[in-house]
This record gives structure tokens, sequence and C-alpha cells, in this order.
């Protein structure tokens, strides 16, 4: 009995030791990306969104009293299934915004509430941008264009200098840079690479050379294209019975075609990636 009594307790002992380690890693890989230093708070949301007549971030082109008049007689979406778990503070039954799910009066004068997070709940501004959680930061046109330096780096600009911003290099993109995620062909370093990246390359084969044909992320290939499908050859010199293998990334995959920002009209092949579909920006942005 005391010996199924000390394992209990020895796994329960490492239970919680793995439980705060994921703790300590997942709280620390995304502290940089914090729009707020401590927690969000109504002069936090001043500094972007301002007030009755002013809207600092530049990229809010209406002030706060107009966005909120914009709702009325719109569905509150919060209060039917909990999007983006924001609500209104007055009366809300009838599923509608009006001026009283917002204003109390006094006579006929409206109370403006000024309490941001009465309506915007934390968990509503702060949740990390992934598909399962909601942020109403993250259901903008600014988030859809994946333009996260507009935000992060507005209130943040010490962390994410304008010489570097959010950048996946320390200078400009080179062999040593590229292997720090992709690795050799029997290592990949980076958790969403599946394959080394020698296999990545030769799954390829068969499949058009998308560069070739439309300039599809700026990706050709060094060798023989003449096919316009990738084939051994496309990459490899065939020498002394041998096939040679190049291993300088930039040869295919140009300056431009890894390094620009991710707007709608701009390629990146870091861009084509389930990564970047999953919004989870910090996947790779934190991983060097």
């Amino acid at each position: 009995m005391n010996k199924i009594s000390n394992a209990k307790k020895q796994i329960l002992s490492f239970t919680g030791l793995l439980i705060s380690i994921l703790f300590f890693i997942t709280t620390n890989a995304y502290a940089d990306m914090k729009l707020y230093e401590g927690e969000p708070s109504v002069d936090d949301c001043r500094k972007c969104h301002g007030d009755d007549e002013h809207h600092p971030h530049p990229l809010l082109q209406k002030s706060v009293t107009q966005v909120h008049h914009e709702l009325v007689s719109k569905p509150i979406k919060g209060l039917f299934n909990g999007y983006y778990d924001s609500v209104a503070p007055g009366d809300i039954s009838s599923g509608s915004y009006e001026c009283v799910s917002c204003h109390s009066y006094d006579g006929d004068t409206p109370i403006v509430e000024k309490d941001c997070l009465s309506c915007h709940p934390k968990n509503s501004l702060i949740s990390r941008p992934r598909p399962d959680i909601k942020n109403v930061h993250h259901a903008t046109l600014t988030f859809e264009k994946r333009d996260c330096v507009s935000c992060h780096r507005f209130l943040n600009p010490q962390k994410w200098p304008r010489k570097r911003g959010m950048k996946i290099y320390k200078d400009e993109p080179n062999e040593a840079e590229c292997r720090r995620c992709h690795g050799d062909d029997n290592s990949q370093p980076h958790p969403a690479l599946k394959e080394p990246n020698a296999d990545r390359h030769h799954d390829l084969i068969g499949d058009p050379i998308e560069g070739f044909y439309d300039g599809f992320f700026d990706t050709v290939a060094p060798g023989d294209i003449s096919s316009g499908e990738y084939e051994c050859l496309s990459c490899h010199i065939y020498e002394n019975s041998n096939y040679i293998a190049p291993h300088d990334c930039m040869k295919c995959h140009i300056r431009r075609s890894v390094i620009s920002r991710p707007r709608p009209d701009v390629k990146n092949v870091h861009h084509n990636t389930q990564t970047f579909r999953d919004k989870n920006c910090n996947g790779c942005h934190r991983f060097y």
C-alpha cells in the first residue's frame, strides 16, 4: 500500500512539475507580443482608441464614439454565442444594440459608460491569435492582412525596433539563418516542420514549378526547368554517377520571397504555410 501511495505521489509531483514548465514556456513565449504591460485597463485602451474626438492609432478612421453608434440595431453577438465575449452593460433584452444597451439616462441626458472593460472583458482582448480563441483585436482588417506590427509595435516600439520589426532574420537572409529553422538533411529544428529539408524538396518531384509560370513566391530552381515540372535535374547536378545537391537556399528562394511583409499583394513563402493560415504568428516570429 505504501509503495502504491508513494508511486502516486511521484506521479502527481512529476505532473505538477510538467504543468509548471509548460506554463512557463507558454507565458514567456508570448510575453513580447502583449499589447499591455500588465492587465488591460481603460488607459491602455485609450492609447490606441482615444476618446470621443481622437483616435491615436493611424489605422482607426473613426472615433470610438462613431464606431459604437454604428452598432445600433445590429445583433449583440456576445449575447447569443459568446462571440469575442463582448456584450453591453445596459438593457440587452431585444438582442440588438439600442441606445439603452450602453447608455443610462439622467432625465433626458444620456450617461456614457467610460469603462471599456465593462463590455470587453480581459479574455476578449488578450487571447493569442489561434482559430479556437476569440480576440476582438483579431476581428479586424489589419489582422486579416496579417499586419501584426501595426498594432504590436505601436504600443511597444522598444520591443519591435523599426530597423528589425518582426523579421525572422537577424540581418539579411542567408544559408545559416535558414538552417536555424529548416535544419539540414537529417534534422528540422522548427517543431512545425514534420520532415527533413531534403524530404520536403523531394516531395516536389512531378509538381509544377510555380515560380517558373507566374512568379509565385518568386521561387524557381537552379537547374533544368525546361519541362516546367520539378525533376531531379531541376535542383541536382549529375556528376561522376552522383547527384550533387545545392545547399545555397538563396539560389532558389530569392530575398523578396522570404522577407516580404504579410500583405495580400505581397508573396512570401513563409506565409504559404499552415502556421500562417492558423494565424499563429509567434510560431515563427518567436521561434528564433
